[in-house]
């Protein structure tokens, strides 16, 4: 019969402030879910609550407990601990417990468990392919973490776990769902600013263009540039000049830069930032050459040419006019510089030809469209939910 998945729980031997790559993923997995309107429980042996909106219930006996071996009244307290915190939950989601003997009794507990709650087995880690992991493995309980489970969704982080598993169980019934990382998290963009930021990364390249709105800055040929480069990719300029009201001249430029991005068609291709948010707090500034692609410079004139050395600090690539100052910081260095009388879209070619080419701009956009973890929960976690809605508890397979 149809039931519909409403309420999580989600078990793992330990949750933040424990310091874990899996206790990481259960801390992403568990506001993702509770952002798309699941209630959440945590079920762990230790932790701290992370989240007022999460319920968290500590059992001690599910800590990690590699040496204890098996007991089965130690199971059975397990099993009577969890039946109690259960009962109104419509599914589990366990993060390795069912393939690592880190707690075999909490292991045989969960097994017993499958009979009465849809479970999925998140699988991190593969003892019985660790040879540091010693153990029985053809004798119970140990057996529970070397063949598959009845009533139990397997889902594994990598094709390569899915192969392991797949030689493990002589079945492909698993479902690959990488990890996430959060790329705002890294580039420590916060709150405010990732608002501003996240809905630009998905739409591809990013450039920087940073510096107050001056006409020496030349920002008509950055938009000019943008305009070409989106005719063979999609990006987004960000100009981090705010616009000074008390010089009228700034008002009049930037009036003008807003007709020419309507007259190219890219009002939004070209972002005045200080528009949206207040820039003042250079902290933000550096974020951004954290996230930019590139930085485009194309200044008439300049007196040294600061935001090259910052580009250069920040690891982001440069494309820049050639003038005095920035030939003097570039040196032989190998940076991108074009002509002030170029064509733009000759200039917008280049940029176009090597981002397409360097292995990190592509390495990047592979994980904004699939390892970010707003990528990985509508591409893959919540059709599994839905899916699971109409799960054969008997081991309908999943995995196409």
């Amino acid at each position: 019969m149809k039931k519909i998945i409403n309420r999580l729980g989600i078990v793992h031997y330990s949750t933040p402030p424990i310091i874990g790559g899996v206790e990481e993923v259960v801390k992403y997995h568990s506001r993702l879910f509770l952002d798309d309107g699941y209630y959440i429980r945590i079920i762990t042996g230790e932790g701290e609550r992370f989240d007022p909106d999460i319920d968290l219930v500590i059992i001690p006996e599910l800590r990690a407990r590699l040496r204890s071996g098996f007991c089965e009244d130690l199971k059975m307290k397990i099993l009577e601990s969890l039946n109690k915190v259960i009962t109104d939950l419509d599914l589990l989601i366990v993060h390795n417990i069912m393939t690592m003997p880190l707690n075999i009794s909490l292991t045989a507990a969960i097994a017993d468990l499958a009979q009465n709650i849809p479970i999925i087995a998140w699988t991190h880690d593969l003892a019985i392919f660790d040879p540091n992991y010693q153990f029985p493995k053809d004798e119970y309980p140990w057996s529970l973490i070397t063949r598959r489970n009845e009533g139990m969704t397997y889902v594994v982080i990598s094709d390569y776990r899915k192969e392991q598993l797949e030689e493990l169980f002589g079945d492909s019934n698993s479902i690959v769902i990488p990890n996430g990382v959060d790329l705002f998290r890294i580039s420590g963009c916060d709150t405010e600013l990732t608002m501003v930021i996240e809905p630009l990364i998905y739409k591809g390249a990013i450039g920087l263009m940073p510096g107050r709105l001056v006409r020496r800055k030349n920002f008509e040929f950055a938009i000019r540039i943008i305009a070409a480069l989106n005719r063979r990719m999609s990006s987004t300029l960000l100009l981090t000049a705010p616009v000074d009201p008390h010089n009228p001249d700034t008002v009049n430029y930037h009036n003008e830069l807003k007709k020419l991005i309507g007259e190219m068609g890219i009002g939004d291709k070209v972002i005045f930032l200080s528009e949206r948010i207040d820039l003042s707090d250079w902290g933000r500034v550096r974020t951004l050459y954290t996230i930019a692609d590139f930085l485009l410079l194309t200044s008439r004139i300049e007196g040294f040419g600061l935001p090259v050395v910052e580009a250069g600090v920040m690891k982001t690539p440069i494309f820049a006019s050639r003038i005095p100052p920035i030939e003097s910081l570039v040196n032989s260095s190998g940076v991108f510089l074009f002509d002030l009388d170029d064509d733009p879209d000759e200039v917008g070619s280049m940029i176009y030809t090597e981002l397409n080419g360097s292995p990190n701009f592509q390495l990047k956009q592979r994980i904004i469209s699939e390892f970010t973890w707003k990528a990985i929960y509508e591409k893959k976690i919540r059709p599994l939910l839905k899916d699971l809605d109409k799960f054969d508890i008997e081991g309908k397979d999943l995995s196409g």
